[in-house]
């Protein structure tokens, strides 16, 4: 009975799972043990490290390190977790890797992605419409204050119709009744970012909900960064010389050269202003691969590395729905229709050649942490949201290094002592010293 009553009325649900992320919390305590943290093993979890949490924080006190404070959750979170849940907290879309010189002043930083949209208004609404119409419609529905962004119960009966059908006619097509917001926790948490059984499904519903009010029983916030979070990490393939890419502004850039502040400024702009401008086979260009991006995130590397005809299909049939439903006017459908991807060269990523000099300090800090934490390379190693003091003083470590650098090129005439055994060969080095009759002895 009760399960019922949640079920039908919105009002009760969301202040059932408020009620319990309001429990479900984290407290730093200043004094050595573990993390507390299940080792759950999603893309998200393996990319930020916190899949080697546990792992790290032991090799590390193997080596001497000691744990002076550590996040130990609270009854209800650790029960969740121990039942398979992920940690429910406020995730970050962006981290990675970063090193501080003994003054806590940054040295390095790694950030994946790369760029984001920093919050739900700063994404073009077309692009936010686009994205409900194809995955979750009723969302951001403002009528609807309480809703439980997990389910539309219309598309999961609609979905569960469509299998039972499947079961018995294996060409009847199969509709998918997962949400945006249990779209996100599948990518984030669940194992290769896929749904293995009914258990997993089940737990991405349960997470997600209790993620949707953890600010409090009324959602449409928790909904509209849903949204946000969503296209800041849809997975887009890898490309040679940039590795993964993840998430839209990201996947602009990469896979077709954009410029995302021009992208997102001509989306912005309404039809009428950008025929008036002359700019609508931009903004239809523009549209175009966003949509691309957003419908390729479901098989990105079969569409986007290998697949693109059949992509170019599918786009211009949702192009059609979208007009047909007033997502989108039949000009920029038109528009969109007679602009074809290929006639923009996709640009690959120029892998540039590192200052070895001016690095040398920060590349020993972190070739010193892959033991320390059990990563392979350096890539995997920058995409963890780790921040690390190191005892390199970072003035002196540039003075240092510009002094040898300019030492190099223009070898004063007059110091002897440069030259010698382990120092510099008058053969070899590029000096340009004062002219005088003065010769050094090969070394």
């Amino acid at each position: 009975m009760l399960v019922a009553i949640v079920v039908t009325t919105p009002w009760v649900e969301a202040h059932v799972f408020a009620y319990a992320a309001r429990r479900m919390t984290f407290h730093l305590v200043h004094e050595p043990g573990g993390s507390s943290v299940s080792a759950t093993a999603g893309p998200y979890d393996l990319r930020l490290g916190y899949a080697k949490l546990r792992s790290a924080t032991e090799s590390s006190q193997r080596v001497g390190f000691r744990i002076v404070a550590h996040a130990k959750s609270s009854w209800l979170e650790s029960t969740a977790m121990k039942m398979g849940l992920p940690p429910i907290y406020r995730e970050k879309s962006q981290a990675g890797l970063e090193i501080l010189d003994d003054r806590g002043q940054p040295m390095y930083q790694a950030l994946t992605p790369r760029r984001v949209y920093r919050d739900y208004a700063s994404i073009p609404q077309l692009i936010v419409q686009s994205l409900l119409f194809a995955e979750n419609r009723e969302l951001l529905d403002a009528s609807t204050p309480y809703r439980n962004p997990t389910v539309e119960w219309d598309r999961l009966a609609r979905a569960g119709f469509d299998f039972a059908l499947y079961s018995v006619a294996r060409r009847h097509p199969v509709s998918g009744g997962s949400t945006v917001a249990t779209q996100l926790e599948k990518l984030r948490h669940s194992a290769g970012g896929q749904t293995a059984s009914t258990g997993d499904k089940l737990r991405q519903m349960f997470s997600a909900s209790l993620r949707a009010y953890l600010n409090g029983p009324r959602s449409l916030a928790a909904r509209k960064q849903t949204v946000s979070d969503y296209i800041n990490s849809l997975p887009l393939a890898a490309i040679p010389g940039h590795g993964e890419v993840t998430g839209l502004a990201d996947g602009l850039q990469a896979w077709f050269g954009a410029d995302v502040d021009d992208l997102n400024r001509l989306l912005d702009l309404s039809d009428d202003a950008a025929e008036s401008t002359g700019c609508m086979h931009e903004k239809a260009l523009a549209y175009r691969e966003a949509l691309s991006l957003l419908l390729a995130a479901k098989k990105p590397s079969t569409c986007l590395a290998s697949g693109q005809t059949a992509l170019t299909h599918r786009v211009d049939a949702y192009l059609r729905l979208l007009a047909k439903s007033g997502v989108i006017s039949g000009t920029l459908r038109d528009a969109a229709l007679d602009t074809k991807l290929e006639s923009r060269a996709i640009q690959r990523q120029q892998v540039s050649t590192p200052d070895f000099a001016g690095r040398k300090g920060i590349d020993a800090v972190r070739a010193g942490l892959l033991p320390l934490l059990g990563v392979q390379d350096l890539y995997g190693l920058d995409r963890f949201d780790l921040a690390v003091q190191a005892t390199l003083d970072q003035p002196v470590t540039e003075a240092v290094s510009h002094t040898l650098q300019s030492v190099s090129n223009a070898v004063p005439a007059n110091e002897p002592s440069l030259f010698g055994e382990h120092l510099l060969n008058p053969a070899t080095a590029n000096w340009r010293g004062e002219q005088n009759n003065r010769t050094h002895p090969p070394c």
